[in-house]
């Protein structure tokens, strides 16, 4: 991808918060011109909501989908060039579909640091299939040239 197709574009953004990459990659988007909308992939972070979305993740459905209908509603009003997911473990498939429904044009990137192959976490699967393009997260790196 080209850097300059993110000049002045909307781009929402789910990722997981892990050693401030998450914000590392929306501060490179903004400097390509884009205008980011983040929020955390999960809707806690604390040991024990970690544990429990990977472990049981159905005890903690309902909050999970609370926070993905509360974001639904934040950017109802709003229109996006790309959604971006990073990882896709907790992204649920109504929000997706929901979001493609009210965002026909919008272009949806998957990212991981993972191979799919290691990546078979359920919910991540259902994202993959929601998704229009799946990139490595090696993309975002090269655009930063390390």
């Amino acid at each position: 991808m080209n850097q300059n197709n993110f000049l002045g574009k909307k781009i929402l953004f789910f990722s997981v918060q892990t050693f401030n990459l998450e914000k590392e990659i929306k501060s490179k988007l903004e400097e390509m011109g884009a205008e980011v909308m983040y929020f955390d992939e999960r809707p806690a972070n604390s040991i024990l909501a970690k544990g429990i979305i990977r472990i049981k993740k159905s005890l903690y459905q309902n909050k999970i989908d609370q926070y993905y209908h509360r974001i639904l509603e934040k950017v109802k009003n709003e229109q996006f060039d790309f959604l971006c997911v990073n990882k896709g473990e907790v992204v649920p498939e109504f929000f997706l579909e929901k979001f493609s429904q009210l965002q026909p044009k919008c272009i949806k990137i998957f990212y991981t640091w993972d191979s799919f192959a290691n990546n078979k976490h359920p919910e991540n699967q259902k994202t993959k299939r929601n998704i229009t393009l799946a990139y490595r997260l090696k993309l975002i790196y090269r655009w930063k040239k390390i």
